[in-house]
């Protein structure tokens, strides 16, 4: 058969993920957002060498903003990180300053991060 003389698996792998959220409705903390978390593949291990990935945050209050707060930061210096703006305004590039990034908001309801391991990986170290 021809399974046999070449035995292929082919797997679609999405690049993209999509994160929604709503800011809170509570009375005591009206200013409280929906909190989410974005990771990258494997984390906290290291990532993918051949990984491509694009991030969009979007705040469904079209008058809202999106507020992105890295707890653990770690990208190979070859590898690339760029943060972009609702307005399509680059805000971060790891290419630049390869260092965690200060908390981010949006000028808009929505911020959107791109990935690119570039054949580079980080390895996470524990201490």
């Amino acid at each position: 058969s021809i399974q046999s003389l070449f035995p292929l698996t082919v797997t679609s792998v999405s690049t993209e993920e999509i994160v929604k959220g709503v800011p809170s409705d509570n009375l005591l903390a009206p200013n409280q957002s929906s909190i989410g978390f974005i990771e990258s593949p494997r984390y906290p291990d290291a990532y993918p060498r051949a990984l491509e990935k694009k991030y969009t945050l979007i705040n469904l209050k079209t008058n809202g903003h999106v507020r992105l707060v890295f707890d653990d930061f770690h990208v190979h210096f070859q590898s690339e990180m760029q943060i972009v703006d609702s307005d399509g305004r680059e805000l971060i590039n790891t290419r630049r300053e390869n260092r965690r990034p200060p908390a981010i908001v949006s000028s808009g309801n929505r911020l959107t991060l791109y990935f690119k391991a570039h054949d580079f990986t980080q390895t996470v170290v524990s201490i």
